[in-house]
């Protein structure tokens, strides 16, 4: 069965953003959506598919600004399940190969 290029698109940019978090611990939202020129909104829903399958973890909150406000969220990747990790790789690499 062949992905649809949304659900490619949407596969390979989760691996970018997972990888991104892997290599760049305890990192928030804003962060995450300035790196990758998204919206808070594309961040938080694609962080939230992350933390529902258990590939990135909550390892704090982050300070918050001189003017106040809620303390960020800081992600890290959850070194506990590489397997799953290696499947969205693999995932990507089918893909890759089919025409």
């Amino acid at each position: 069965m062949k992905l649809s290029n949304l659900k490619y698109l949407d596969v390979l940019r989760i691996n970018l953003i997972l990888n991104y978090i892997k290599e760049n611990p305890n990192i928030t939202v804003t962060k995450i959506a300035d790196s990758f020129r998204l919206s808070r909104q594309c961040a938080n829903y694609i962080l939230q598919k992350l933390l529902n399958e258990n590939l990135v973890i909550i390892s704090g909150y982050g300070c918050s600004t001189e003017k106040g406000g809620k303390k960020p969220k800081l992600f890290k990747f959850n070194n506990i399940v590489k397997t799953k990790y290696k499947r969205i790789n693999f995932a990507i690499d089918i893909y890759s190969f089919e025409k």
